[in-house]
């Protein structure tokens, strides 16, 4: 084993993954937004309602009440246990099964992996039973919450010192786009005067 100082500077928030895992979890389906209309479409001239909330992935960071997981390959699927939820869950349910109004089944799209926070409130509001909780990833370690609160407020006081074209919300959500991410890339420059230096490929690893 390595010590942090022989590894050099990691990404504290990067997980790592066995094969079977990455391939059962990371690769599966993700839950897809939810958006639902319940008027039917109205024409130019007529007024419109539209309900969303405000800056949520942002505050999704800022705050959470669960901490955040960081996987290593030691980290294995196993089937659930009734009465124990793991920081991931895997769910698998008829989506007509207990003949609810979409309202009353919020937030569920169907089987696949759901973080603990939905899962705790399937559970309350009787959207699923234990039953319907097939699996379970526990990580190994995990990040406080409410440790991203600074990091966040550093990147808002950058963004409004500047007047260009995009803004503090896009700069956030592209960086809590690039914590899903499933491949990262090196890229190699050369420059030079000689026509006969190629440069290697980008590569992902």
């Amino acid at each position: 084993m390595s010590t942090m100082h022989e590894r050099g500077h990691r990404n504290p928030f990067m997980s790592h993954f066995e094969k079977n895992t990455w391939d059962q979890f990371i690769e599966a389906h993700r839950p897809l937004a939810y958006v639902q209309s319940y008027n039917e479409p109205v024409g130019k001239g007529h007024t419109c309602i539209v309900a969303d909330v405000k800056r949520c992935r942002q505050s999704a960071f800022t705050e959470s009440e669960w901490d955040f997981p960081v996987f290593s390959s030691l980290d294995t699927i196993k089937p659930a246990t009734p009465g124990e939820l793991c920081d991931f869950n895997y769910i698998e349910r008829d989506i007509n099964c207990f003949m609810r109004s979409e309202i009353q089944d919020m937030g569920y799209v169907g089987q696949g992996w759901y973080h603990r926070c939905i899962v705790e409130y399937f559970l309350s509001r009787k959207i699923i039973s234990w039953s319907h909780i097939l699996f379970g990833l526990q990580a190994s370690s995990h990040i406080e919450r409410g440790s991203l609160r600074v990091p966040i407020s550093q990147i808002k006081a950058a963004w409004s010192l500047t007047h260009g074209c995009y803004s503090d919300k896009e700069s956030i959500n592209a960086c809590i786009g690039l914590f899903g991410r499933r491949k990262s890339y090196v890229y190699n420059t050369l420059f030079t005067l000689s026509l006969i230096h190629i440069s290697e490929p980008t590569r992902p690893y």
